[in-house]
């Protein structure tokens, strides 16, 4: 027994670790098969061959068509491809490019060197009104493209706060550019300048006689500096003159004639007293005051009529609540547009009985939109109503457009 025991514990140690044939076969079937969809995938991704036998015969006769394409090609020198020549140009073209932008860099450089000794030759001129900074050395900044200043020998550039200096470095800068231009003979630049009051920055207010100037100047030495003005561009014209060079230059200014009396290339044109003899006579100063104002009230009224007729506000309005709304709104605001009407004397300026918009820069922007705004309603408004009682009027009277157009059409038929 105890043998038979022991063989039993043997046998059962042995099948322990067996599976029956039955068991999860259904599962390692389906590994199988994915494995076998992967590989037939892969084997997809490849190139299909062929690999049919081909007789001897045909094979060497494919030799000998290869064999006399071969003896056909020409392998003489000019169907050679000199890579190493072709190499070189490219180095040489490149060589021609980088020099030519050499030159450039030194060209621009030299150019701005120039200019710097243009414009140290009017700052030189005007050190008188530019004080403290008279004996300083101009450069003309090309990244930023503007003038400064520096003291000689020395690596910082002068902080200008004052409008007076900063008046002058823009002559001097204006007056050495157009130099330079002139000299080398720039044809894409027009060879004249307009310059409007450059006294400005020496007058506090701006009402004052120009007869009279002189006496109102807010420091005394301002009116050596608004000669020096003057003075500059004579020295100007001294110079392009005797190069038999030729410029023209207006300046609009307010200041009485004793301030070019000693410049012999400065002269007064005409005097603009804005009244009997002005660039823009009065009269139809006062016709575009009053135009502008038509226009606007009358593209206003004109919304108003073709309301309607905009898609969008069709789409707005077609809720009866959100129609009955804005209705209630613009109405409000176009009697608030009554008030900005008389205020803003609107009628006075439309019959030309005012004869300057006078503007309140104190005033808030968004006020002066929102005003603007309410007489904009007030005229869209009119037009709306005006426009609705007009088809109701048609309507009452049976003159619509359709039965008008009806009857136009059997008239022509008869």
């Amino acid at each position: 027994m105890s043998i038979l025991s022991k063989n039993l514990e043997k046998v059962k140690g042995a099948i322990s670790n067996k599976r029956p044939f039955e068991f999860d076969v259904e599962r390692k079937i389906r590994e199988l098969n994915n494995e076998l969809k992967s590989l037939d995938n892969e084997l997809s991704r490849t190139a299909y061959v062929d690999y049919t036998m081909i007789p001897t015969a045909q094979k060497l006769v494919s030799l000998g068509e290869i064999k006399a394409e071969f003896k056909s090609i020409d392998f003489s020198y000019e169907y050679k491809k000199d890579y190493d020549k072709e190499i070189e140009n490219k180095n040489t073209e490149l060589n021609d490019l980088e020099s030519q932008y050499i030159q450039i860099e030194e060209r621009r450089e030299l150019v701005i060197e120039t200019l710097n000794e243009y414009i140290q030759m009017y700052v030189e001129i005007s050190k008188d009104a530019l004080d403290e900074y008279g004996n300083y050395c101009a450069r003309f900044d090309y990244k930023n493209k503007r003038l400064t200043l520096k003291k000689n020998k020395s690596a910082s550039i002068a902080q200008i706060s004052s409008s007076s200096d900063h008046l002058f470095l823009h002559l001097c800068m204006f007056a050495g550019i157009h130099h330079l231009i002139l000299n080398e003979a720039v044809n894409y630049v027009p060879s004249y300048l307009i310059i409007d009051q450059p006294s400005r920055p020496y007058f506090n207010n701006s009402e004052y006689d120009y007869k009279d100037s002189k006496q109102s100047l807010s420091k005394k030495d301002d009116w050596s500096k608004v000669k020096n003005i003057f003075t500059l561009w004579d020295n100007f014209f001294v110079s392009i003159l005797e190069q038999k060079k030729h410029f023209q230059l207006i300046i609009l200014e307010h200041v009485s004639e004793e301030a070019w009396r000693e410049c012999e290339h400065v002269h007064l044109v005409e005097i603009f007293d804005g009244e009997e003899n002005a660039l823009i006579p009065l009269k139809l100063r006062l016709m575009h005051l009053a135009l502008s104002y038509w226009v606007f009230v009358l593209a206003s009224f004109h919304l108003g009529i073709y309301w309607n007729r905009i898609p969008v506000a069709r789409k707005v309005t077609a809720d009866k609540k959100i129609s009955a709304l804005l209705r209630l709104t613009f109405l409000l605001y176009a009697a608030y547009g009554v008030h900005v009407f008389i205020k803003r004397q609107f009628a006075l300026s439309m019959f030309l009985q005012v004869q300057f918009a006078f503007l309140d820069y104190g005033e808030p922007v968004v006020l002066f939109f929102m005003e603007y705004f309410a007489v904009m309603c007030l005229s869209a408004v009119i037009g709306y109503y005006m426009s609705a009682l007009l088809h109701r009027l048609n309507r009452s009277r049976g003159h619509s457009p359709g039965r008008v157009k009806k009857y136009i059409f059997e008239k022509e038929e008869l």
